[in-house]
């Protein structure tokens, strides 16, 4: 087994055969800088389910973008309802052209323990006891976001 500072420019490297290990060390080597994922992919998988999740703090927002940026027709009695048939709209955007929108459609399929560790990382990332601006989220927001877009 090499170190991550022996492996040379252009090396074959093995990764797990599962989706869930695989997409870890995926992950990893981007994170070690060895390889570059395609942006974007990630935000798109777990977009839906975090809107979902803080559309209570602000739903004029969220009605705003659907109006504004899918067209949807505005419920002026219901915002929340405008706004979560925006990010339907979002959903069916993606897959048209073909970004994930959840976290199976991206290859991972994590387990609980798995997804407490990616939460975890999350907000010690941070450096707090919370990540988010929009809305704090603590480590079991961010669990429920990500058991969510499962």
């Amino acid at each position: 087994t090499a170190s991550l500072d022996e492996i040379q420019d252009g090396a074959i490297i093995a990764v797990p055969d599962d989706t869930t290990n695989e997409a870890r060390a995926l992950l990893l080597l981007q994170q070690e800088g060895l390889i570059k994922l395609a942006d974007g992919a990630g935000l798109t998988a777990i977009w839906s389910s975090w809107a979902k999740y803080v559309i209570d703090v602000d739903p004029e927002r969220f009605a705003q973008f659907a109006v504004n940026v899918w067209g949807v027709q505005n419920n002026f009695h219901d915002a929340k309802e405008t706004g979560l048939r925006g990010i339907d709209a979002w959903d069916e955007w993606c897959h048209s052209i073909n970004l994930p929108t959840s976290l199976h459609e991206l290859g991972i399929d994590p387990t609980d323990e798995q997804i407490h560790e990616m939460a975890q990382g999350a907000v010690d990332a941070r450096g707090g006891d919370h990540a988010g601006a929009f809305m704090e989220l603590h480590v079991e927001d961010i669990e429920n976001i990500l058991k969510n877009a499962r």
